[in-house]
């Protein structure tokens, strides 16, 4: 099996394990650090889009930008390369473009370098091997506050024998995630296809897609048990567990800020919000999936801790939980258990992250 997943992309996804911590920097090309995830498939299908031919879900692009351009780069997981299935035109960094060239210049170029799945490690190497080619001004990346503290954490994270035997055999492994994959309504957008665009061409959305909001990615226990296991990090009982994947995490955030920093560019960290954050039915009903209450947890304790730690270290950032917390007082912000954002929730942090970095990119 460990052979076999070298050669089969389908394997790859079907073996995954978010808590094992990659040796990213003993890769030296794109296509190998790709291929450690989803796989490097240039003009591929996915989600209603095919591939550019870098394998990423955006537009084409060059290495070099047009001149006078003012070139992003947003740079994360899941919430940046399909934020769970939304069309690409309603996808938070397209829109963000569409945004900043009507309200400050049309010579914005917004690219985007998301690989589902990934944590701040990975997507550090992503910068270091892509990223910093591209000659941006500015760097966004989207912290996502539900796995970006245990993706590639599973020493910090106490073992249980399920646990250990999913990192060590990959056949428990495989068995583990087919038994998942049971709670999953579209598993055909999660394993990946093999299906490419015979013109060798991408960077384009697909006619043939249906987005249905309408419809549920799990089945709701399957959901809850995800959100149960996302907020357990702001259980009261797991502050020292916190404490450690924090402290695993600082200086990886301080040597993104100065590896973006020492190419020229501007680094700014934006907060996704969980959805267990935003809506306090679903706290309510995920606290008690495990047997707790909702006041058992500080459902806040990330944000509180990130922001501290950016403003020592002089890192721009975002909070986006406060606009989504009043927002979904009247609004759905997320797909239907799914734990990623709908296309409204998209709008929104469109919007918010417009704002901010306009107001940035004014400055002198």
């Amino acid at each position: 099996m460990r052979v076999l997943e070298s050669y089969n992309p389908n394997l790859r996804v079907l073996l995954y394990n978010p808590r094992l911590l990659g040796q990213y920097e003993q890769i030296n090309t794109l296509e190998a650090l790709l291929n450690t995830r989803g796989g490097f498939k240039p003009y591929a299908k996915r989600v209603g889009f095919v591939l550019n031919s870098r394998s990423f879900r955006t537009k084409e692009y060059t290495h070099g930008k047009s001149p006078g351009f003012y070139r992003i780069l947003a740079i994360g997981d899941s919430f940046t390369a399909a934020s769970g299935g939304v069309p690409y035109s309603q996808h938070w960094p397209v829109l963000s473009e569409k945004h900043l060239k009507s309200t400050v210049s049309n010579q914005f170029d917004v690219i985007k370098l998301g690989v589902g799945g990934v944590g701040p490690r990975f997507e550090l190497r992503l910068w270091q091997l892509e990223g910093s080619k591209l000659e941006a001004e500015l760097v966004v990346l989207a912290f996502c506050i539900g796995n970006d503290f245990t993706d590639e954490q599973a020493s910090a994270v106490p073992r249980s024998l399920g646990h250990f035997l999913t990192e060590s055999s990959y056949v428990f492994r495989l068995v583990h995630n087919l038994y998942r994959l049971k709670g999953v309504a579209r598993p055909t957008e999660i394993i990946a296809s093999n299906q490419t665009d015979s013109k060798q061409q991408g960077g384009y959305e697909t006619t043939d897609y249906r987005y249905d909001p309408n419809k549920p990615t799990f089945a709701r226990q399957a959901f809850l048990d995800i959100v149960s296991s996302r907020m357990s990090i702001t259980h009261n009982a797991n502050r020292a567990l916190f404490a450690t994947l924090f402290a695993n995490l600082k200086p990886v955030l301080l040597f993104f800020r100065d590896s973006v920093v020492n190419s020229n560019a501007k680094f700014v960290v934006m907060m996704i919000p969980d959805e267990y954050q935003v809506y306090p039915s679903l706290l309510k009903e995920a606290a008690h999936n495990k047997g707790h209450q909702p006041n058992d947890y500080q459902i806040d304790l990330p944000q509180t801790q990130l922001s501290q730690f950016f403003q020592e270290n002089e890192i721009a950032y975002i909070d986006l939980l406060p606009a989504f917390i009043h927002e979904g007082k009247s609004k759905v912000l997320y797909r239907l258990q799914d734990t990623h954002w709908n296309i409204e929730g998209n709008q929104l942090a469109a919007t918010l992250l417009t704002e901010y970095l306009a107001k940035m990119i004014k400055k002198p």
